[in-house]
């Protein structure tokens, strides 16, 4: 079964959310580690390059981070380690704070934080005092499994996420575009910023023709979608006005009006007599009336700039079921290597339809072959999810995407 989304380029918040989303484990470690292996697929980023790439926003400019922002950071990360089941991974006594302290070795290999400010945060947050900062013998037992968790983290895959495999006969040129190696996993800040509709490296994509987003009409003049617009207040945006009487600017005046005389049904550039008077009416222009359900759809209808498409792949349970019950690794491999190359075939024919350039204005002289790129994340559970629509930082409504797990990534009833 194949299911789609779009997403709206231009809203970081919204992307480092799907990005999330996307990456979030549903293997335990050990099953992650054999899933490498057999698969032969990407090479996946470190603990330490994962964690640069998630947080290193809040140390933009060198400056350290404070102790509460610090604490809170390490807590969230903490959290989704432990959800991934990979924060449990290496302790030799299953110690609580075994998710705390592989964070924090992260965040200090990574640069993040110092290693001596790292050993009073883990202080902090796991309620002991350590006896020393001196590394060797004698020392404390929480520093040594510090610089070991440390170590780990400059060289031991992330499999805490999923990986983000980029299409392996990805066109190169379209590859040095994009700002991605093919045979590299991509870090969590690469893959918001490519859903952001830039490049990896967050920079502008080359030859890329955005077209503009649109914002509501109801937003533009002022109005209440909910209510039917009254002759007065017609009369205003037709005018180019806001339903108060305050002028808009001349463009965005021009352009809201011909959106609107395009949802009431003027297909000419002018506006009759006889149509004016079928809108002043409450009719649209061929005189049919005009429920506030219709107004409403009108009035609160915006074209967002689409940033990427997500296809959502589902195996069939009789696969499901094979794969699950495989008697050896090497058999669950090639099962799952069979429905990769179902869905890979799928996509070359997906390529030919929307791989295309048009020629002319509205392809009146056809179309341009040529090729896309994909990334692609393998998710071996549900995740039930819920969206929830919040305010970001700069004041954009954003989708935040949160799914609904229990322990170890794995959605509850699976």
């Amino acid at each position: 079964m194949l299911t789609y989304r779009t997403g709206a380029a231009g809203a970081s918040a919204a992307a480092r959310f799907m990005t999330e989303h996307l990456l979030q484990q549903t293997l335990s470690p050990e099953m992650a580690a054999m899933a490498e292996y057999y698969e032969q697929g990407v090479t996946p980023p470190t603990l330490a390059d994962a964690a640069a790439s998630r947080y290193g926003r809040f140390v933009a400019g060198g400056a350290p981070l404070a102790a509460d922002t610090l604490d809170g950071l390490v807590r969230v990360e903490a959290e989704r380690l432990a959800e991934s089941g990979d924060g449990f991974a290496g302790g030799p006594n299953g110690e609580r704070d075994e998710p705390i302290l592989r964070a924090l070795a992260a965040f200090a290999a990574a640069g993040l934080v110092g290693r001596e400010e790292a050993l009073v945060c883990l202080a902090r947050l796991s309620g002991a005092e350590p006896r020393s900062a001196r590394a060797g013998e004698g020392a404390d037992d929480k520093e040594r499994r510090l610089d070991a968790a440390m170590a780990q983290a400059a060289v031991a895959p992330d499999r805490s996420s999923a990986t983000a495999a980029p299409r392996r006969d990805m066109n190169p040129m379209l590859a040095r575009r994009l700002g991605i190696e093919p045979q590299r996993g991509l870090k969590p800040d690469e893959v918001a910023s490519l859903l952001n509709g830039q490049r990896a490296d967050g920079g502008t994509i080359e030859g890329r023709v955005q077209r503009a987003s649109s914002l509501p009409l109801a937003q533009i003049f002022g109005l209440d979608a909910a209510r039917v617009p009254t002759p007065e207040q017609l009369a205003r945006m037709l005018a180019g006005r806001k339903v108060n009487g305050e002028a808009l600017p001349g463009e965005e005046a021009e352009r809201a009006v011909r959106r609107l005389l395009s949802g009431l049904g003027v297909k000419d550039k002018s506006l009759s007599p006889e149509q004016l008077t079928h809108i002043m009416a409450g009719r649209d222009a061929d005189g049919r009336e005009l429920s506030a359900r219709q107004y409403r759809t009108l009035f609160e209808a915006a074209k967002m700039r689409i940033g990427y498409i997500d296809l959502t792949f589902s195996a069939p349970k009789s696969l499901s079921i094979a794969w699950a019950f495989a008697p050896t690794k090497a058999e669950q491999a090639m099962l799952h290597q069979a429905h990769r190359d179902a869905i890979d075939n799928v996509m070359t024919t997906i390529e030919r339809e929307i791989g295309r350039a048009s020629i002319g204005d509205a392809a009146k002289r056809g179309y341009e072959a040529g090729s896309i790129g994909w990334v692609s994340f393998d998710h071996y559970a549900a995740r039930p999810t819920v969206e929830i629509v919040r305010e970001d930082e700069y004041g954009q409504l954003v989708t935040e995407l949160h799914t609904l797990t229990g322990t170890q990534g794995r959605a509850p009833g699976d």
